[in-house]
């Protein structure tokens, strides 16, 4: 399985995934929760998002794009726009480091923080390691004033199609099921489809759809 074929920001979907209007400067991600994927050195991703919620909730549907920069192999940075004019620019850095464990082959850990509407810094730390039928992603955030658990999973299941699930525990959490594609004719290009089913019922399912475009500088 090539990680690379999952990895994509997350955009408009934040480390917890549960404020659907808000920017959010969130860094390369499942489908809401950070994953161990890191962009390369001079290696930028480009991100448009689209996400809404069940009508019953709210029958507007938000845009935001984000822009992500990767340099050394090893640190990424970037920020979200979301365009209600509210919310200023976010910014985020993340800082992986690819296990060398000769006990725990693949093991690869990712640590950093995501910066909600410019207020606060929301620390994460996040670990991989292959498993039989893909790859397992555990961590730990520290979100919305609350302590949050991330359980994560993804999976190459035909050539240049990713699927992945991912969850965030406690309240304002969700449970996110996606796919990604990787578009063989435009190289770098990809598109993400996911919906998610909330932890609070009053927060309503979710859906949201993204292109990403993969580019060095």
């Amino acid at each position: 399985m090539s990680p690379r074929s999952s990895l994509r920001p997350a955009g408009l979907l934040a480390v917890c995934a549960s404020l659907c209007a808000s920017s959010f400067a969130a860094p390369t991600a499942l489908n809401s929760i950070p994953s161990t994927d890191v962009l390369g050195h001079r290696e930028a991703s480009l991100v448009y998002t689209l996400a809404g919620t069940e009508r019953k909730i709210s029958k507007r549907y938000s845009h935001a794009n984000s822009l992500q920069l990767g340099l050394f192999d090893r640190l990424e940075f970037g920020f979200d726009n979301d365009f209600d004019g509210f919310t200023p620019l976010n910014l985020k850095v993340g800082l992986a480091m690819p296990g060398d464990v000769k006990r725990l082959p693949g093991l690869a850990l990712c640590a950093g923080y995501a910066n909600h509407d410019g207020l606060a810094a929301e620390p994460y730390v996040v670990f991989s390691h292959p498993v039989a039928c893909g790859r397992l992603t555990c961590g730990y955030a520290h979100s919305g004033g609350r302590h949050r658990a991330l359980l994560g999973w993804d999976q190459e299941i035909m050539r240049d199609t990713v699927l992945m699930l991912d969850h965030t525990s406690s309240v304002n959490g969700f449970t996110w099921v996606g796919l990604s594609y990787n578009i063989a004719a435009v190289p770098g290009l990809s598109v993400w489809v996911g919906a998610a089913r909330p932890n609070t019922s009053g927060d309503g399912t979710q859906h949201s759809a993204s292109l990403t475009y993969n580019f060095r500088f």
